[in-house]
């Protein structure tokens, strides 16, 4: 639900190691909020080039390190006008701060796949119309990934509000057993791809 909670969530291991080995002993929140943000920005840009050494990833660690910087000042601002959400009053703005947070972060993700700055911009350009053959297509597998994404977001729904997984586990074992078999396949199938070599051969 927003910037701070995707990275929270997103690639564990490096945030954990990040925070206690960079974010922390820089002085994390420990020295205002000021210091904060400007902590919280080293370490993502650190974090982009760690990806590559290549200045679209030195980018893509900038874009989210100044998107989170508005978070926190967003926050200091909302605790220095006293502005708190009372218990058990529905969060109105939940729906949208997810959204926004998801499109802020596909869009850093144009930086993070192209080859360069300027191809990035290409695709920036092509999106905002900019580009004779803007308008692409939608092939068939456009609506099956659209059918896969659905489905997966379903299973997270019900996994949270209906209890999928206890119910999947009094099963038997046999059809627990099949359908793993079938997802380990479509993954698979799914992952043949020579052409893409492993990303941190680029540094």
């Amino acid at each position: 639900k927003s910037m701070a909670d995707f990275w929270n969530r997103w690639h564990i291991s490096l945030t954990s190691w990040s925070s206690d080995h960079l974010f922390n002993p820089l002085g994390g929140f420990r020295k205002g909020g000021l210091r904060a943000i400007i902590n919280g920005s080293i370490v993502l840009t650190l974090c982009g080039f760690w990806h590559g050494a290549s200045w679209h990833f030195v980018f893509w660690g900038v874009y989210h390190s100044i998107f989170m910087g508005l978070y926190y000042m967003w926050k200091f601002a909302q605790k220095k006008m006293g502005w708190r959400r009372k218990p058990g009053r529905p969060e109105y703005g939940l729906i949208p701060s997810i959204i926004l947070t998801f499109l802020i972060v596909q869009l850093s993700l144009v930086f993070f796949r192209a080859p360069n700055m300027e191809v990035a911009g290409q695709v920036f350009g092509a999106l905002a119309g900019w580009h004779e053959n803007a308008a692409l297509p939608i092939g068939w597998y456009a609506w099956v990934f659209a059918i896969f994404l659905g489905t997966c977001m379903l299973i997270e729904t019900l996994q949270e509000y209906v209890h999928l997984n206890d119910r999947i586990r009094r099963l038997p074992w046999l059809f627990r057993a099949a359908a793993m078999a079938v997802i380990v396949i479509l993954v698979a199938v799914a992952a043949v791809n020579n052409d893409a070599p492993y990303i941190y051969f680029q540094f």
